[in-house]
């Protein structure tokens, strides 16, 4: 990548811990910090592009972001609004309906597939449609009031990808794309990702990560995104690092003893670093009934 200018490169990742360490690891590399990177969390990168094609997306530029209090609070006012008497005890209170409206967004499903993978106990006509009913006026208050939560600096970007002459733009400003934890994404960060490398003749991306360390389903993430990362991109290379610095031997013999029971997976054997150290065993750990059994 000599001679590649750093605002053509993106580094993406999901934390701002994480996005700090990057930039330093680049100015360990470099001697300094390199001048016009994009490196941040998914979240930031969309903020920077939203501001700047605000108007395309029917947006001001000077939109705010709700953190989760703020959406909580005003997914409570659309409940109220909606006149949910008939069907209060049994209706998602404003956290779960958030949720329900965030893993419809992030995972591609609609909300009646939300609620029969995640919360069965609304699976009922009545509450669905008032549901959707609810959904639409928390929509419509953010655009009045010029706003957006953590999950439409996704939609938002992931839309604007879709816009010729948007994406052809953002084609030009970025030409390297590096994605850490790629097992950590979820589909429509996925589809951020395809969409801005594809729009390269050369697609220059690299995915870092392991399907084996994939913990964050429960918010939607798709470890199948980082296995089917070889058949997306044309001429991919895959590089396999298999020495564990972290762990002593019976820990990865453990491990790789479970893990070769995965039916999908990148085939891996790791290696240990470390010396020998303790044998792991089971701890039966006690909650508010039972005592814990050692």
């Amino acid at each position: 990548m000599s001679g590649v200018k750093p605002s053509e490169i993106m580094l993406v990742t999901f934390t701002n811990k994480a996005a700090k360490e990057m930039i330093k690891r680049v100015e360990a590399l470099l001697g300094k910090r390199p001048k016009g990177i994009w490196a941040g969390t998914f979240h930031s990168m969309g903020n920077r592009f939203l501001r700047k094609y605000a108007k395309t997306l029917g947006l001001k530029p000077n939109f705010t972001i709700m953190d989760q209090t703020d959406a909580k609070g005003l997914m409570k006012l659309a409940i109220n609004q909606a006149n949910i008497k008939e069907l209060e005890e049994r209706f998602p209170s404003s956290v779960v309906a958030k949720n329900i409206l965030s893993f419809s967004i992030n995972c591609n499903k609609s909300i009646r597939e939300v609620i029969l993978w995640k919360y069965p106990q609304f699976d009922n006509d009545k509450i669905i449609t008032k549901l959707k009913e609810v959904l639409n006026i928390y929509k419509t208050k953010k655009a009045r009031d010029n706003l957006v939560d953590f999950d439409d600096l996704l939609i938002f970007w992931n839309r604007l990808l879709d816009e010729r002459m948007v994406a052809k733009s953002i084609a030009q400003r970025i030409k390297y794309v590096l994605v850490d934890e790629y097992q950590d994404t979820n589909y429509i960060q996925d589809e951020i990702i395809s969409k801005i490398v594809k729009q390269n003749a050369n697609q220059n991306v690299m995915a870092v990560g392991d399907d084996a360390q994939s913990i964050y389903a429960f918010r939607g993430a798709n470890f199948e995104n980082i296995l089917n990362f070889e058949k997306k991109y044309k001429n991919c290379k895959k590089y396999v690092i298999t020495y564990n610095y972290r762990s002593v031997p019976q820990i990865l013999d453990l491990a790789n003893d479970s893990i070769k029971h995965n039916k999908k997976q990148h085939k891996k054997n790791m290696k240990p670093a470390r010396l020998e150290g303790e044998t792991p065993y089971q701890v039966n750990v006690g909650d508010e009934w039972t005592k814990p059994v050692l």
